[in-house]
């Protein structure tokens, strides 16, 4: 028996190998308009219980059956161990409103395939006591634990020589960083202490780190942080997502003046030059009031401000841009050139930089500082619904209350094409989707039994027709009630009770299950906004004594989610005394959402 195993294996082994490998087909659709090249695509898709082992054996290639560099990782797996869900990381280019295919094929024979070219650009993270790096191959970054600056040590490979000389350094470390400011003056900056720096990802594709720490001052700490930083091999740009938390506990409103990511940088060669909004704009700021108007300095203008600006000189510089600016409202970028940088900077040194270099600033005001009677005096129902949290020339966050803002930062040799920028951060207004077929979807059961979308002779057809209808509908409704600003987008508005829906039909899953069904981004874009709203707003990330005072709010604990209230969590309007309720809003909403 031994010997015929043997010989069995010996003659199917080489047939074995001229078998089709299994492979799932996927589609990269481009939406915006604007060419991609190389352009990274992280998507996650589904396979079937006992389909795919391992991810040992797995090759991606396009449609004329060239090799694709790929990065893997599995993000869920079925109860026996196999995969159910994997998450892909692989580089596409693709002309503007067009699509490209690929063929994702696994089994014991497939080897993954190395392209040559510059993609083959190692990707490398180290790590040190302090410090944590990162090589993209044409640029080098280094982030610090125990002084948090952003991006404030970046170089770039100039000369295309392979290496980082201090010559090729951008970004500066001084006046570099996150600014928390308060009403009362105070200054807390997340370089004021001790960080945690996380590996997330270090694959040969994508690299990710998750920083973690507490905006610190004098008097203490104000809001934890988190910070998720993304490079690509290859690239010379990245992606930030930063998200404050209100854990500050001892009041269960926390007023803020400002709170600033700033870049600093390092002038070598020439004066600096900056852009705002698509125009040369030295030492400008650009605010973007609401969904309606937006102000350079002291000129406002009706509608949306570019999300972007660019700080450089003749040897290099870098471009800043949030992604949904104006959606996210009040929004501003700031460009600072070196004369004026240094009222800023101050006496902040920096024992790491050497030699007369000037520096200049960018500044992305995630919470800008706005004059107190921008937001105030607008009728009740409007304040309710828009500037609740505006009020008084500062912002009021409750207890747990969150926020996340991605933002992406290009580094550029010499001086870049402005209109190449622009499209730059066009792109990354919508990412690119790794989309499989929905027929495919459903077979895998990996998100339930969802029966494909919009084929006629299935009893699903007057669903797909009533929910495109619908998406239609509900883009035009958020339209007419400015269901846009920082702590309201994402979410719906409920007109008729003055307060805000908190997502309480779970817009994201359904939306997210109609885009799994038909494939139509529209639903995945208008999820992925939901989603990160009831993440961040509608979820309770601390709790305190106060909260849990109050009646309404007494069984709240960490994750716990808030009902429709006034403002998301409540606590804008009225109060209760242990007996009674006290200065309550002449709104649609009863006592108990207004508080929370």
């Amino acid at each position: 028996m031994h010997i015929l195993s043997r010989c069995l294996i010996l003659l199917l082994g080489p047939l074995s190998a001229l078998l089709p490998a299994a492979e799932v087909r996927l589609s990269v659709a481009e939406p915006s308009g604007v060419a991609r090249s190389s352009w990274p695509v992280t998507s996650g898709i589904p396979f079937g219980r006992g389909v795919l082992l391992n991810t040992n054996h797995l090759a991606l290639s396009d449609a004329e059956g060239q090799p694709v560099p790929l990065q893997t990782e599995s993000l869920a797996k079925w109860s026996d161990g196999s995969i159910r869900w994997l998450l892909l990381d692989f580089p596409v280019t693709v002309a503007a409103n067009k699509s490209a295919q690929f063929r994702l094929r696994f089994d014991g024979n497939v080897q993954a395939d190395a392209p040559a070219g510059p993609s083959a650009m190692p990707l490398s993270v180290g790590e040190s006591e302090g410090v944590v790096d990162i090589d993209t191959g044409v640029m080098k970054l280094q982030v610090s634990k125990r002084r948090f600056r952003l991006l404030d040590r970046v170089w770039l490979d100039t000369n295309g020589d392979g290496e980082f000389s201090d010559e090729e350094r951008i970004t500066a470390s001084q006046g570099a960083g996150i600014e928390l400011n308060t009403p009362d003056g105070q200054v807390f900056r997340a370089d004021s202490g001790p960080c945690q720096v996380t590996i997330e990802q270090r694959g040969p594709i994508r690299a990710c780190l998750r920083i973690e720490g507490d905006h610190r001052g004098p008097s203490g700490k104000m809001f934890r942080f988190i910070v998720r930083l993304h490079a690509w091999r290859g690239q010379p740009y990245v992606k930030l997502h930063y998200t404050f938390i209100n854990d500050n506990r001892r009041q269960l409103m926390t007023r803020i003046k400002s709170l600033d990511l700033v870049f600093s940088h390092r002038r070598i060669d020439g004066g600096q030059q900056g852009f705002l909004n698509g125009e040369a704009s030295p030492d400008a700021r650009v605010l973007q009031i609401d969904d309606r108007g937006y102000k350079i300095n002291s000129e406002v203008t009706p509608g949306h401000a570019q999300g972007w600006g660019y700080l450089g000189d003749r040897r290099g510089g870098f471009a800043v841009g949030i992604r949904e600016f104006w959606q996210n409202w009040p929004k501003s970028l700031e460009v600072v050139t070196e004369g004026n940088a240094r009222q800023r900077i101050g006496q902040d040194n920096d024992a790491t930089e050497s030699g007369p270099v000037d520096r200049g600033q960018l500044r992305v005001g995630i919470l800008p500082e706005f004059p107190q009677g921008l937001y105030d005096g607008k009728p009740l129902r409007e304040e309710a619904k828009l500037y609740y949290y505006l009020r008084g020339g500062v912002y009021s966050f409750k207890i747990g209350a969150a926020r996340t803002h991605e933002t992406w930062v290009r580094f550029s040799v010499g001086m870049p094409d402005r209109k190449r920028l622009g499209s730059f951060f066009e792109a990354t207004e919508k990412p690119l989707l790794a989309t499989c077929d929905p027929a495919y979807v459903r077979k895998t059961l990996a998100a339930g039994d969802l029966a494909v979308a919009n084929r006629k002779a299935t009893p699903h057809l007057g669903y797909d027709a009533w929910i495109n209808e619908f998406l239609d509908c509900h883009l035009e409704d958020r339209r007419e009630q400015r269901s846009f600003g920082m702590l309201n987008y994402g979410d719906w508005y409920w007109a008729s009770n003055d307060s805000w829906g908190n997502l309480e039909y779970d817009m994201p899953r359904c939306f997210f299950a109609q885009y799994l069904r038909s494939g139509d981004r529209r639903f995945f874009d208008r999820a992925e906004q939901a989603a990160r709203h009831y993440i961040d707003v509608d979820v309770a990330h601390e709790v305190n004594k106060q909260l849990l005072a109050y009646g309404g709010s007494y069984r709240m604990s960490r994750g716990s989610i808030w009902a429709h209230s006034v403002g998301h969590t409540g606590g804008y309007y009225g109060r209760w005394d242990g007996k009674k309720y006290h200065d309550l809003a002449k709104l649609g909403s009863s006592a108990p959402y207004q508080l929370g």
